[in-house]
């Protein structure tokens, strides 16, 4: 039974200790928190990441060349590495041409062909190595080895004189043992305590500049949702002549930008954004969206008859776009010093857009029936070149005179808007008197078409015999 459950216990750590590659760093508040810009990324046989941190150099002694060459030393980048020994996370460095990470643990040197690299991401973070000795404390963005044990990434200057050697080995600080103890593996193999040294010290930016902007129009997307804002109805019930009915509608939306958050950056940061002329666009808090509920009024107007009343509805897009950009982000440090990198990311925004009214059939208030317009009539007869054209008024419709004015009064109506830029159109609504516009499209109610087919008749038969009688006088 034991011999099946330890290799059980022994994956499930292995899977635990894989899937931890957050970077932790010492904060002001003497507690561990997640970097950014740093991250440790899994490696072996001597794989290194692209950006990997150099912790120190190997010197090569110069060998002498021809007589007309200088001699000169080469040297070769050190990494920091880390290995898993016996659950606990230790630091050391990964040598050229060596196929393992070379650690010191309780007091002997070991070594490891499956480690972790640090990398610093994108180029996106700050480092120094910062002097410390057993009086000082372990300084604020010190680099930890692991997350819980609050051991440090350190170095020691390489003491070697003479021959191939090193300019510093990479090891850790632990402050727990005395008053501080930093562990190292010598050139020679052997492992070495000292009471003082340097730690890697991660420096965090106090904001952030997005400068720069430069957006790819082609790859724009977007997408909409079409929302009713708000209903009204504008009337002229108290006047004797035609006036210009106004409202206002007030509606609520909300609106968001989101500029993305990229990588090694830091979230929640002052960022101010701006064109590559320097205009200001946006003052953010990098990589949270910024959203505002808004509450706006949008002003309408309307021409009408006396007597006379229209229903309007708001409508709009909820808007949603996303534009992908490229610009410099420049990190502002507390001591004013600033590093410029290049970054891609998607500006995503919501806001209301095409915002317009749309107004429904003119209708009288005192029946809720439709205002008419004036129908016309034209008949046309292939033995003459007589045309007759037919005017006909609909029972309890206004005067013919009257109805001229209507007429000139639709020609005339416009929508003023508040805001600039929307697009605008007179559409038909479905509120109010609306139940009539499917009967004012089949021609009239029902007691208006039996009065327009009596006219109509009457008409024609009057026509057809005045036709009649010119072609008998023609013959006699």
């Amino acid at each position: 039974m034991v011999w099946h459950r330890r290799p059980a216990v022994f994956l499930l750590l292995l899977a635990v200790t894989l899937a931890d590659n957050g970077v932790h760093i010492r904060s002001e508040y003497k507690q561990l928190v997640t970097s950014s810009t740093l991250q440790w990324v899994a490696g072996e046989s001597g794989t290194l990441p692209p950006n990997s941190v150099v912790g120190a150099h190997e010197v090569l002694q110069a060998v002498a060349g021809l007589e007309d060459e200088a001699a000169t030393d080469t040297t070769r980048e050190v990494v920091v590495c880390r290995a898993s020994s016996d659950g606990m996370w230790v630091s050391g460095e990964l040598r050229p041409e060596q196929k393992s990470c070379i650690v010191a643990f309780l007091g002997a040197r070991k070594s490891y062909e499956r480690y972790q690299v640090l990398e610093n991401v994108d180029g996106g973070s700050r480092l120094a190595w910062v002097p410390w000795n057993k009086f000082n404390l372990v300084p604020t963005g010190a680099v930890a080895c692991g997350e819980g044990v609050e051991t440090f990434i350190a170095r020691r200057k390489d003491e070697s004189l003479t021959g191939d050697r090193f300019s510093h080995h990479i090891g850790q600080l632990d402050p727990k043992v005395g008053l501080g103890k930093i562990s190292i593996v010598n050139k020679s193999g052997n492992v070495q305590e000292f009471s003082d040294g340097e730690v890697l010290v991660e420096t965090e930016p106090v904001r952030y500049e997005l400068t720069g902007l430069k957006f790819d129009l082609w790859r724009k997307r977007q997408s909409r949702k079409p929302r009713v804002l708000a209903t009204s109805v504008l009337s002229n019930a108290g006047s004797t002549f035609p006036v210009n009915v106004d409202s206002v509608l007030a509606y609520d939306s909300k609106y968001s930008v989101y500029w993305g958050q990229g990588k090694a950056i830091l979230k929640g940061l002052p960022t101010t954004v701006k064109f590559a002329n320097g205009t200001l666009i946006d003052e953010v808090e990098w990589g949270i969206p910024q959203t505002q509920e808004r509450q706006e009024v949008y002003r309408v107007e309307y021409k009408l008859e006396p007597g006379t009343a229209v229903n309007v509805t708001l409508r709009g897009n909820d808007t949603v776009s996303e534009m992908p950009y490229t610009g410099k982000l420049v990190s502002v440090y507390k001591d004013k010093h600033a590093e410029v990198r290049t970054i891609h990311g998607n500006r995503q925004e919501e806001a209301m857009l095409d915002v317009r009214p749309e107004f429904g059939p003119v209708y009288f208030i005192t029946n809720n029936t439709l205002v008419p317009t004036t129908f016309i009539s034209t008949t046309t007869t292939t033995t003459t070149t007589t045309t007759t054209t037919t005017t006909t008024e609909a029972p309890g419709t206004l005067p013919a005179q009257q109805q001229k004015k209507q007429k000139n009064l639709f020609d005339e109506n416009s929508v003023h808007a508040v805001k600039p830029g929307d697009n605008h159109s007179m559409m038909s609504d479905d509120g109010g008197a609306h139940s009539l516009k499917n009967k004012q499209e089949r021609g009239f109610t029902t007691a208006g078409s039996g009065a327009l087919s009596s006219v109509t008749y009457l008409a024609t038969g009057v026509l057809i015999l005045f036709t009649y009688a010119e072609i008998a006088r023609r013959i006699t």
